[in-house]
């Protein structure tokens, strides 16, 4: 996945992720993330192991420093960037409207996890229009760290986003 923000910001962002397929749980195994900028490029690697995540930070000065953070049996990966998401929700491993543990990366100021209870409920189908075409769309609300609600097509790729006053199409 690729953000292109260089005519907005001089910015970009490189995003690879290595997911288990469907039929041994759809769950990601390995994150990388890059922010490509003027003053140079800040790497992140997450690697998911069954109770913890091995963290790789690059920031701008190269400098590489490798955190562990212990996680709860059974988490669940919820990044808040658009494309991983809408991979997750289309991978939602509970029931409609069941909590489960979720991880969203970690707090750089004090390099702990951030863990929180998520949830996904199914809300309706509707159609989106996207350029020229019309793609039909599951509706879901996500609660969590901040609750959002997601229009995915039938692969999972986010169509819409709405988290309060932000709307992403």
């Amino acid at each position: 996945i690729d953000y292109d923000w260089r005519v907005l910001d001089g910015t970009s962002q490189l995003i690879e992720a290595l997911i288990d397929p469907l039929a041994s749980g759809g769950r990601f195994q390995r994150i990388v993330a890059q922010l490509h900028s003027p003053a140079g490029v800040a790497k992140e690697t997450m690697d998911f192991h069954a109770d913890h995540v091995l963290i790789g930070i690059s920031g701008l000065e190269a400098e590489r420093r490798d955190l562990e953070i212990p996680l709860t049996p059974n988490f669940q990966v919820v990044m808040l960037k658009t494309a991983l998401l809408g991979i997750t929700a289309s991978r939602w491993p509970g029931e409609s409207g069941t909590p489960i543990s979720a991880f969203g990366g970690y707090r750089s100021n004090d390099d702990k996890a951030l863990v929180f209870d998520a949830a996904l409920t199914a809300l309706r189908q509707e159609t989106v229009v996207v350029g020229d075409q019309s793609i039909d769309a599951r509706v879901v609300e996500l609660t969590g760290e901040f609750t959002q609600t997601l229009w995915l097509d039938s692969t999972g790729i986010a169509l819409k986003r709405v988290m309060g006053e932000l709307v992403a199409e």
